[in-house]
């Protein structure tokens, strides 16, 4: 698998080749997780007689054994027992989204592909502050297209924040008003009702035939047998009791109420909304973490090739007698390494469509999401000069 490093200044339309050179690390790993983090890890032995390391810089970009291409950004050189490392990891190129600002957007009743269109036409980007033009010759900027298969529509108001968190991270953004799926492929962004290219019945994992481990988690923290919902606005107020305790050892031996907030008035979905969120957290949180042979090579599992391109969102069975486990599960997260181009782990599990709920909700929540929280912390770390 080739791995190469590009300039910090290498236009979009200058990736096609082997740009500063092929690398040849220790470690290059690529982590993914559904409408998450995506971000490389590549570790590199400092000697005189492989320099590419010095390329490792801040800004440079390389590019993955997919072709997806990673912004680098933090670094750490360490030596033991006599021998010296290069310790980098980046985000995906989609991350520099994260760095401009949109435009002043209102805009009522908007679809999937028009809400991403108000986040990512190259009109609606504010590229530089210091305004020399559309794109100033001094600074490299990207254009993204998108796409999305979302009919429903919702109203849009976005101001002073970055296309990134317009549609990952705000309260109001792409994926908390319309649900969906994120997907990320270099310059083009798209959010559908399943992400684009995942499949289902898509792999078979297997204990006795190619899984090397798993790990099944189970959390109750998250477990809400009780909610008080109120709006922002003039302080309407609903409860809702779910009664139905129906799952597993997940019954709580008393009432866990909690106070939800909605950044919207408006009492018909107002209600459905609040009736939502008990539904999706009644149940416990499952998750499988499994990693499993290579068995590309191996003529008696011809059949099970499709293991080693298991992609994020994909469906599929995992199945360990001795933990009675055999469910169906999806993809939420992927470790690949990128020098042997094998898939080293995976993470499974009842995946929400958003940061919230397990349905899609009409509307949104206000300050209830540690996933706002971490994109908040990344939006001002961006903004920090």
């Amino acid at each position: 698998m080739s791995l190469y490093v590009y300039d910090k200044t290498t236009p979009q339309d200058g990736f096609n080749n082997c740009g500063l050179g092929v690398l040849n690390p220790a470690k290059f790993q690529t982590y993914e997780e559904l409408n998450g983090d995506y971000s490389v890890s590549i570790q590199y032995p400092i000697t005189k007689q492989d320099a590419m390391w010095r390329y490792l810089a801040p800004y440079n970009i390389v590019k993955n054994s997919e072709g997806q291409l990673f912004i680098l950004h933090t670094f750490e050189t360490s030596m033991s027992g006599g021998k010296a490392v290069l310790n980098a990891s980046g985000r995906h190129i989609s991350y520099y989204l994260a760095d401009k600002n949109v435009k002043k957007t209102t805009y009522q009743g908007a679809n999937g592909w028009q809400a991403l269109h108000e986040c990512l036409a190259e009109e609606r980007i504010e590229y530089n502050w210091d305004y020399h033009g559309p794109h100033d010759s001094r600074y490299v900027d990207y254009i993204f297209t998108w796409g999305s298969d979302i009919t429903e529509t919702h109203d849009l108001d976005y101001e002073k924040i970055s296309p990134y968190y317009a549609i990952v991270g705000a309260e109001n953004s792409v994926l908390n008003l319309y649900g969906g799926e994120l997907h990320r492929d270099n310059f083009y962004i798209s959010v559908n009702y399943r992400k684009e290219g995942s499949r289902d019945n898509a792999f078979r994992i297997e204990h006795g035939v190619n899984m090397l481990e798993i790990r099944e988690r189970v959390s109750v923290k998250g477990v809400v047998t009780g909610v008080y919902s109120t709006d922002n606005y003039e302080g309407h107020g609903d409860d809702f009791t779910d009664n139905r305790y129906d799952y597993w050892g997940g019954i709580p031996p008393h009432q866990v109420l909690k106070h939800v907030q909605f950044s919207y008035s408006g009492e018909s979905k107002f209600r459905e909304d609040g009736q939502a969120y008990l539904d999706a957290h009644r149940a416990p949180e499952i998750s499988y973490e499994v990693r499993f042979k290579d068995l590309r090579n191996n003529e008696r599992y011809k059949d099970w090739m499709a293991l080693q391109t298991l992609n994020i969102g994909d469906t599929g069975i995992i199945k360990c007698g001795a933990l009675w486990i055999d469910v169906e599960q999806k993809i939420i997260a992927r470790t690949l390494n990128d020098i042997t181009g094998e898939t080293e782990s995976i993470t499974l599990g009842n995946f929400m469509p958003n940061m919230f709920r397990a349905n899609k909700y009409s509307n949104l929540i206000a300050r209830d999401s540690s996933s706002s929280r971490r994109l908040t912390a990344l939006e001002a770390l961006n903004r920090t000069p």
